[in-house]
């Protein structure tokens, strides 16, 4: 450096030194502009693996255009000199800028989402930075934060899962495992222990950072690096409680998520974390938690602590969240009602706003019966205990009783119930249970008579009433011919009775809000009046406490969401965007100022076994991915994703997980699932349920594209399967009356019923001659066969999961719950030999394993969509 020049680029100052190199700044006398320039410090030019790692890194950095991410112009070499010239950004790196007792929320929440969406293009790219700590991260004057220094940075390996142990050699045998790189208060167990890394190891070093910034401590310190080391490997972080830091709920869970020590229970994706972070930054800045001024407060979007989980939504102040007594709402607080492991719904609360009755299947998740919580204390009442299922709970206007529908074999009855406990009182032989309801002088309980759309009985979905006093239940309103209601709910002010109107089936359900007047009596008082537009399954109607509007679930499959409707609006009911998505029910407090909403936190995961059972998280997010399939070829897997937050679609990736992207555009909002790929893999086939809740297969190019419907009707189809040549989609259609096997030409035509008998998921062999079957769409059932072209069938399994079967030229790999029943169950992977015509376990899928099996072309693969990874706490 004694000249104090390298090739044309004048040498100013000294910025900094690392491991991997020295930083100068340095002016560039060609384009007259200030440089930030990298090179190796002259002790290390004899070591060639570290000039290799340096000129990797410029490769590495250099491809990732990003703002979050510097920006690198050259890689260059001057007498023997390697350096990397790079942008000049004046500003401070992370470590200098967190003050002693932790950042303030409009301090640390900006710079953490940009650092977060700099990592997220870093691994879409397939790189793996390796080294994240706050001296790598720049804050310039400008708020664009930078990631610095990818100089421990490797491509990770495009190569599919493997399941066997041993040194893995990345693609430049620069890195291997046992090698341990990193900096010891930041890195990963995996990575401090020298295993294969991969971007979840910069999940948990940014875990580590924002810890850091939070707190102002490391996660993770001691006197030596070796015993900082052992602190990653053994310790847990002081929670911020222990350092009388008070931080946001969600803040610390995300934390926590990131900082987990097994990697399969890490948070798996930077992008989800982004989401959360965007989230709570949103929150803050909308008010919801507070001022930059104060200190850190909890967070008001906590996430869901259980698979379908409660939560009280306050109002700020004393202004009222859903009347119109004010021009502009009051901003929403979400708090969780309750934190147990399970199912959690239907809440009704008592007339003084101050507790929730609600059903939940129990800490064994072996019985639905009804709880009561007062809202901001610990403990929950068990209310009810037969071993029958207890749902629909509606509290009564005067606080005395509870109603709520026992159904057992499939026979509902309306009981009643003290909110202080003792005996049931059965009220009438009614089965409602999609939603009770009470007038508002308690005198009356509204239910509808049968809800069994798609087993019609007489009186099936009219709404009745049922007097206290006793009596028959007395018919209110009757639907029009093979139509159906819902949730009925009478006005606060005795004026209205509203009601979901629906037709088709349950399955294929499209409904939309209507009311009527309502005389003295609670019997119709004129004509039935649409206010909103139709949509998919329409339930849990409430009105808000001034009579004005109402708020309901709405939705199509497992996208639902609370909408609102009120007067002068009716064309436009407003989706309560700030409540997210996977709504299953809501009430509302008589008070008017307080919602509780069950949400479901459904985190199925797709994951990757062999032949032996040995088994790994395949694709994963924080959200739901399933169905996923190989193409013929072996070579990309398309599957069911609901990761973008909005609506479930079909993705494609490699067989090794790269090259994730959404299948088609133009399809949002609406339900996709189940692709199917076409023998030749230029074509996937799809199941879609549209706004108004109607089913039907769809097709699209697998490169991408636009998609179009293939099938057509009021009818559900669904659940598509191409036939061996190409040349026909299978589905299901309950077309007939009842769920049959369908096919329809690839590229549209008439449709032609295959099965008599019964038909609901079908596959044709490998040869083509056969075409297999289940007749159940849920749980698991007999497997039939029917030879092409013929009518006759016979039953070739026991039990075979509605969806989770694969035939191939030597056999059946099915799923099974050869296990045994009930919750908790194994469903085992089994193998039907043709050839022997026995059945032999490979092995056990998991507790919770759901409906999808798919089987890689050299039988080394199975993949299947599973939820047993823990939800996060």
């Amino acid at each position: 450096m004694q000249s104090m020049t390298l090739g044309h680029y004048q040498i100013l100052e000294k910025l900094g030194e690392g491991g991997m190199g020295v930083v100068w700044k340095a002016r560039d006398t060609r384009l007259n502009r200030l440089v930030a320039i990298k090179v190796l410090p002259p002790a290390r030019m004899t070591d060639e693996a570290r000039k290799r790692r340096f000129i990797q890194e410029a490769q590495a950095a250099s491809a990732l255009n990003h703002p979050n991410i510097v920006t690198i112009y050259e890689i260059a070499s001057d007498a023997g000199c390697d350096y990397i010239v790079m942008e000049f950004v004046p500003g401070k790196t992370l470590d200098a800028a967190i003050p002693r007792g932790g950042m303030r929320l409009n301090q640390l929440l900006p710079i953490a989402v940009q650092l977060a969406e700099g990592l997220s293009k870093a691994h879409e790219a397939g790189v793996v930075h390796r080294d994240i700590k706050p001296a790598n991260i720049l804050v310039p004057e400008d708020g664009q934060v930078r990631i610095l220094d990818f100089g421990l940075a490797k491509l990770t390996e495009r190569v599919a899962p493997t399941f066997e142990g041993g040194p893995t050699m990345t693609e430049d045998g620069l890195s291997f495992e046992g090698a341990v790189m990193g900096t010891a208060a930041y890195m990963s167990p995996e990575q401090a222990q020298g295993r294969k890394v991969d971007a979840r190891s910069d999940i948990f070093s940014f875990g580590a950072v924002l810890y850091e910034m939070a707190t102002g401590q490391r996660a993770f310190q001691a006197d030596s690096a070796a015993s900082t080391i052992a602190a990653v490997l053994t310790q847990e972080p002081k929670s911020a409680s222990e350092l009388g830091v008070e931080l946001p709920r969600e803040l610390e869970r995300t934390i926590n998520r990131c900082l987990r020590k097994d990697v399969s229970k890490r948070q798996q994706s930077i992008a989800d974390v982004k989401l959360n972070l965007e989230e709570l930054k949103h929150d803050f800045e909308t008010g919801g938690t507070g001022t930059g001024a104060g200190p850190m407060r909890k967070s008001i979007r906590p996430m869901l602590l259980a698979g379908a989980a409660l939560f009280a939504v306050l109002a700020g102040g004393s202004a009222l969240l859903l009347t119109r007594s004010r021009t502009q709402d009051a901003p929403m607080r979400i708090v969780p009602l309750t934190t147990t492991a399970g199912s959690e719904r239907v809440p009704s609360f008592s007339p003084d706003g101050k507790q929730v009755v609600f059903t939940w299947n129990g800490e064994k998740q072996d019985n639905t019966d009804l709880y009561i919580k007062l809202i901001g204390s610990p403990s929950t009442l068990r209310l009810t205990s037969d071993p029958a299922l207890d749902t629909s709970p509606s509290w009564s206007p005067d606080g005395r009783q509870i109603a709520f529908v026992r159904s057992k074999d499939g026979v509902g009855n309306i009981y009643l119930i003290s909110p202080l406990g003792g005996l049931e009182q059965k009220l009438a032989d009614v089965r409602a249970d999609d939603g009770i309801s009470w007038s508002p002088d308690s005198r009356f309980v509204f239910a509808t008579v049968n809800f069994t759309p798609d087993k019609p009985a007489p009186g099936a979905g009219a709404i009745v009433s049922i007097a206290l006093e006793g009596g028959e239940p007395k018919p209110v309103l009757s639907p029009e011919p093979g139509g159906w209601f819902t949730s009925p709910a009478v006005s606060p002010d005795r004026r209205w009775l509203a009601f979901g109107a629906c037709a088709g089936s349950s399955g294929n359900a499209s409904c939309r809000v209507d009311r009527v007047r309502l005389s003295a009596d609670y019997l119709p008082a004129g004509a039935r009046e649409r206010l909103t537009p139709p949509m998919g399954l329409i339930n849990s109607i409430s009105w808000t406490a001034d009579s004005e509007s109402i708020i309901y679930r709405g939705g199509v499959a497992f996208s639902s969401y609370l909408y609102r409707w009120r007067p002068g609006n009716q064309r436009a009911p407003e989706r309560m965007e700030s409540l997210g998505s996977g709504i299953l029910g809501a009430g509302i407090s008589r008070q008017g100022d307080r919602l509780a909403l069950s949400r479901s936190n459904d985190n199925e995961d797709i994951w990757a076994a062999n032949p032996q059972g040995q088994q790994a998280a395949f694709l994963s997010s924080s959200l739901r991915d399933t169905h996923a399939q190989f193409s013929d070829d072996g070579r990309r897997i398309a599957f069911a994703s609901f990761r973008d937050g909005e609506s479930d679609a079909i993705w494609v990736a490699n067989a090794d997980g790269t090259g994730l992207a959404p299948l088609v555009r133009g399809l949002e909002g609406r339900y996709q699932g189940w692709p199917a790929w076409s023998p030749d893999g230029r074509w996937i086939a799809f199941e879609v349920q549209d706004a108004e809740g109607k089913w039907n297969v769809w097709m699209a190019d697998s490169t991408g594209g636009t998609a179009r419907r293939v099938t057509n009707g009021p009818e559900r189809q669904t659940v598509p399967s191409w036939s061996r040549d190409g040349n026909w989609l299978y589905f299901t259609s309950n077309r007939s009356g009842r769920f049959e096997i369908w096919k329809i030409p690839s590229h549209g035509g008439t449709m032609e019923q295959v099965t008599r008998n019964g038909g609901y998921v079908a596959r044709e062999s490998a040869d083509g001659k056969t075409l297999y079957y289940t007749k159940s769409g849920q749980g698991c059932g007999p497997l039939f066969a029917q030879p092409r072209g013929s009518a006759q069938e016979k039953q070739v399994l026991d039990s075979a999961c509605q969806r989770g079967f694969y035939p191939a030229s030597e056999g059946i790999y099915f799923l099974s719950a050869l296990s045994g029943n009930g919750p908790g169950r194994s469903l085992d992977v089994v193998f039907h030999d043709f050839a022997t015509s026995r059945n032999r376990r490979l092995f056990s899928a998991g507790a919770r394993v759901m409906y999808g099996l798919s089987v890689s072309p050299d039988r080394q693969t199975f993949l299947f969509p599973d939820s047993r990874a823990p939800a996060p706490t």
